[in-house]
């Protein structure tokens, strides 16, 4: 994402990411039933209207980019939170400190992103 100037530290181009990666999902889909409109002569339905094609992706994919940045930030606040009103005791700072770390490791993770996206694929199937 950095890489694709489609997200900063701050998370803070998530317009930019919900149209790239929403135009990203559904090209393929578009493409597939042009052909097999073509192939099959159909083209009496539009597209998105069809019965069994995936009308939640397009609505399931921006509300997933958006709830990227509503949860960093809201991850930070609530860490803070706990840090602020001395809930975790001295004993076990390590052990909470090692499961924020954990935590911010498996929301930036890749193979989470893959998996959330196939299982919003296979759902739209």
């Amino acid at each position: 994402m950095l890489r694709a100037h489609l997200s900063d530290d701050a998370l803070e181009l998530v317009r930019q990411r919900i149209i790239v990666i929403s135009l990203l999902a559904w090209l393929p889909l578009l493409v597939l039933s042009a052909w097999k409109d073509i192939c099959w002569r159909e083209c009496g339905r539009a597209f998105p209207a069809r019965r069994g094609s995936s009308r939640p992706f397009p609505v399931a994919v921006p509300l997933l980019i958006a709830a990227e940045l509503v949860v960093h930030r809201r991850t930070r606040l609530v860490v803070k939170q706990f840090l602020e009103r001395e809930l975790i005791p001295e004993s076990a700072m390590t052990r909470f400190h090692a499961a924020i770390a954990s935590a911010f490791r498996l929301r930036n993770s890749v193979l989470a992103e893959v998996l959330l996206i196939a299982s919003c694929m296979a759902s739209a199937y």
